[in-house]
């Protein structure tokens, strides 16, 4: 670490005093380069005997003073800051509000101030004093931190950590009530109570009957931002803008952020985990995948310990309730739709859940933790459920299988494999029995094998309490001092495989003549592109001399089986493909 000129003057006092602290009984961190920052410790013989020769040679040559005390600020040296109109940046005490400092010196307005992020001071002023001390004292690159307590001195704990939330939507009403619901437990269980001091949205007016005191409301992010007081930012937006200007000026200032926004995470994960690490602060979002499942923080920390080899599950409650009606009560897909929308389980525009975008983004966020691999959401192949019939889902269940929409993401040696679309999957197998809204993840992992997540994939609660568990992590780590330990996860960068080369088997029904000749001529297609066909079954014939037919393959290369597909659908003999769908498992 370069030091300027001020600061070589100013090192040499501190490497002088060491032995007469240790004298005063005080915890002293010699001068060490470690990560970049300066440690210095002090005392009150520091404060009396050293620090105003240092202060008046110091400010002859810079017209700035950096002060750092522990329990005494001794009457002359205040008299002598005040003689000599200087001008001075404290890092406060732990035991001193900066309000009686400022009563003491009495020219508020030539004073600048940072504190322990744990006690009196928020993250601003804690990053403000770093770049003011490094702007005097080092070359741009290196940040500084100062932190003095005497020994055996216990460190003050932070017991209120103010939040604000971006939005009371369902979420966001979800998070506020489960917060109150916490209230009386929150000190015991995380050492702090964290209080909610501003909630932005759009309607004040309509917002106000949500809340108790109607007070804590605003429509200005600027409010939100420039309160020094708030820790902790709660973004339940949701889409990407505002959400992300947001979300990236909040970290910039030194705020710790949660958010459930799977859009803008699948696409500007990386950027926003950036900025996270570059500002020393968490950003974390549990609640951005499978609802109240924990899974991000099991992938990231449980089974840390694993290769993973694969992630895959159903994680769209919309999807999967309107698939168990088709199951369970033969309803075809716009009926079982009707419902699910009608129970408040669909949207009024369904499109995101129905057609696989919303567990398309899921997969990204899950692949890219699992694998230690960045997976964007353009990676993704989607497929959605629009054209799944109950014939379908009748002849899967006569052949031992479910019909599900699966995400899956498989770390594979040539690549990894990210997809959402609809698949069979035993009736055997954990997955087949998830039913209605639930959302399951299935992971496999090279020491844990096999291990599944079932909960409620959404939802006001369920998503609010994965929102708050992540919101009492960061109070923890606030009240530990160790924010930022886990951050972006993506150290490698395996390349995501296109569809056409993935291995997987099919089912497919089709209607063809009912004619001699004719799977021999589909067979004869098949074994021109590689797919070796494992079973075949004419289930009827229609009228017209149509007959329905059911094929179901063996592993194939996808990009092999569509060629096949086109030959095939081009075929006089073939008059429609009702169906392809892919079959989970070997």
């Amino acid at each position: 670490m370069k030091l300027t000129q001020a600061g070589e003057r100013l090192l040499p006092y501190a490497l002088e005093t060491l032995d007469s602290m240790r004298k005063a009984e005080s915890i002293v961190q010699e001068p060490e380069e470690i990560s970049g920052k300066l440690h210095i410790g002090t005392c009150e013989s520091y404060v009396t005997s050293i620090l105003p020769s240092v202060i008046m040679e110091f400010s002859q040559q810079c017209p700035h003073v950096e002060i750092s005390t522990c329990t005494a600020l001794v009457p002359e040296l205040l008299q002598m800051l005040r003689q000599n109109d200087i001008d001075i940046l404290f890092f406060l005490d732990k035991k001193f509000y900066f309000s009686e400092w400022i009563k003491v010196l009495e020219q508020p307005e030539k004073i600048r101030y940072t504190a322990d992020e744990t006690v009196y001071g928020t993250d601003e002023e804690k990053n403000a004093l770093s770049l003011y001390l490094t702007n005097i004292f080092f070359s741009s690159t290196i940040r500084t931190t100062f932190t003095f307590h005497q020994k055996g001195e216990p460190v003050m704990e932070k017991k209120i950590i103010h939040a604000a939330l971006l939005g009371l939507g369902t979420v966001g009403t979800g998070v506020y009530k489960v917060l109150k619901g916490q209230k009386e437990e929150m000190e015991a269980k995380i050492g702090s109570e964290i209080r909610i001091k501003k909630i932005m949205v759009r309607n004040l007016e309509k917002a106000a009957a949500r809340v108790d005191d109607p007070s804590v409301l605003t429509n200005n992010w600027e409010e939100i931002l420039n309160d020094p007081e708030i820790d902790i930012v709660i973004e339940l937006m949701g889409g990407i803008e505002p959400a992300r200007t947001c979300i990236l000026a909040a970290l910039e200032a030194g705020k710790h952020v949660v958010s459930a926004n799977k859009d803008l995470i699948a696409v500007h994960g990386k950027e926003l985990l950036d900025m996270a690490e570059a500002h020393q602060v968490d950003f974390l979002f549990e609640a951005a995948v499978a609802g109240g499942i924990p899974i991000i923080r099991p992938l990231k920390q449980c089974l840390a310990g694993n290769h993973m080899r694969e992630v895959m599950g159903i994680v769209n409650g919309t999807t999967n309730f309107i698939l168990t009606k088709m199951t369970q009560e033969g309803m075809e897909f716009k009926e079982a739709l009707a419902l699910a929308t009608e129970l408040g389980y669909a949207e009024a525009d369904p499109t995101a859940d129905i057609e696989g975008l919303d567990a398309g983004r899921k997969v990204a966020i899950l692949a890219s933790v699992a694998f230690n691999s960045r997976v964007v959401f353009d990676d993704v192949y989607i497929e959605g459920i629009t054209k799944i019939s109950a014939k379908d889902i009748r002849y899967a269940k006569e052949m031992g299988c479910d019909i599900k929409l699966l995400g899956v993401a498989k770390n594979t040696e040539e690549g990894i494999e990210a997809y959402v679309c609809p698949m069979l999957i035993p009736s055997s197998h954990p997955l087949a029995s998830v039913n209605d809204s639930y959302n399951a993840v299935f992971v496999n992992g090279d020491a844990v094998e096999n291990a599944m997540f079932f909960g409620r994939g959404a939802g006001e609660l369920p998503t609010a309490s994965a929102v708050v568990g992540d919101v009492f992590d960061i109070a923890r780590n606030i009240k530990a001092d160790c924010c930022a330990r886990i951050g972006c996860t993506c150290y490698k960068n395996i390349p995501v495989k296109k569809m056409a080369d993935t291995y997987n088997r099919y089912f497919l029904r089709l209607h063809v003549e009912d004619r001699c000749g004719v799977l021999a001529e589909m067979t004869a297609v098949f074994a021109k592109y590689h797919v070796s066909v494992a079973q075949i079954i004419q289930k009827q014939t229609r009228p017209n001399d149509r007959a329905e037919v059911v094929v179901i393959t063996g592993k194939v290369r996808e990009g092999d089986f569509r060629t096949a597909m086109e030959e095939l659908s081009g075929r006089s003999s073939v008059h429609k493909i009702s169906s392809m769908l892919r079959v989970y498992g070997e």
